[in-house]
């Protein structure tokens, strides 16, 4: 057991050290352009503890909340640190607690896939019941919101921020307040219509270095967070990071288009087979209408002897 343990420190050192290695060696691509809309950049930035008036910020807009009211936010998990450079691992969303105990979950989210609705809600229930303990009253469950930020469009509603909690449905009575889940739609932000929760969105989802400025000159908290973002950008090991994210997300969407290229093409063939299998169906009825023999019908259709059958006696 000692042995193994000792292979395994020694390869995952040998692992790390060629990872390393690569870095030293890394030139940043150009071409590549910065936007707070990747998950790696927006959990820098804003799971910072240097940088909590900046989250403050962008949760008061989005919560319509006073900044005073939650400017003691306590953020629970901080940076995402070297393993993700290094692994490819690292949790992105970012968990906190405001001073009333009220919990928050903020993820940036590449694409809404056919079960995106379900997961945000199972993250959410366990962002409920998180650190509830045996034997406590549910009375100290407190009020949990999700913010997801969308970079494709929500299906489920045409406007940039839409709110959900538990409502009866003909009354439209709230049953209580405790659940809440914000979807924000970057790919429906109208840059002609810049209130703040616009230019916060737009400022998240470009990647034009002078539209960020611009943005900037409008807004302190902006300018705070662009020097920040720039900061980020100059440094080489996180734009290392940056462009490993990157390519960890072509991968992943590629594998998709792969997967769904694969079950469109079963589906067109499944259809093609089963289209033919219906033709041959057509034709034994017709031929027995015609009181042809089955033996025969079977060479002329490839049909099973117990489908013709089956047609012979009125089952198909």
């Amino acid at each position: 057991y000692i042995l193994i343990l000792v292979l395994q420190y020694k390869c995952n050192t040998l692992t790390k050290k060629r990872k390393e290695d690569n870095m030293d060696n890394y030139i940043p691509d150009d071409t590549i352009k910065l936007t707070l809309s990747n998950d790696y950049a927006f959990k820098r930035i804003f799971s910072n503890e240097e940088n909590k008036d900046i989250l403050s910020s962008l949760l008061s807009v989005i919560l319509k909340i006073p900044v005073k009211d939650i400017q003691d936010l306590q953020i629970e998990n901080t940076l995402i640190g070297n393993t993700y450079i290094y692994e490819k691992t690292g949790i992105l969303d970012i968990k906190l607690t405001l001073s009333s105990g009220e919990k928050i979950n903020v993820e940036m989210q590449k694409s809404c896939q056919a079960d995106y609705i379900n997961r945000v809600l199972f993250y959410w229930a366990n962002r409920y019941k998180e650190n509830f303990q045996k034997g406590a009253r549910y009375s100290s469950l407190t009020k949990t919101i999700v913010i997801t930020i969308l970079n494709e469009k929500f299906p489920c509603e045409d406007k940039v921020h839409s709110i959900y909690r538990l409502t009866e449905l003909e009354a439209k009575k709230e049953l209580t307040d405790i659940q809440e889940i914000h979807f924000l739609d970057l790919t429906k932000v109208d840059a002609n219509n810049l209130d703040e929760l616009n230019e916060w969105l737009l400022f998240i989802k470009t990647d034009s270095e002078e539209e960020r400025k611009m943005l900037a000159e409008r807004n302190e908290i902006l300018e705070k967070t662009n020097n920040k973002l720039n900061l980020f950008w100059s440094n080489k090991q996180e734009r290392y990071a940056y462009e490993q994210n990157l390519m960890k997300e072509s991968d992943i969407e590629s594998r998709l288009h792969d997967s769904y290229a694969l079950g469109e093409q079963r589906g067109i063939q499944i259809g093609e087979q089963r289209g033919i299998q219906m033709g041959s169906i057509s034709t034994a009825r017709n031929l027995l209408n015609m009181n042809i023999d089955i033996d025969t019908i079977i060479k002329a259709t490839n049909l099973d002897r117990s489908i013709i059958i089956d047609l012979q006696n009125g089952k198909l």
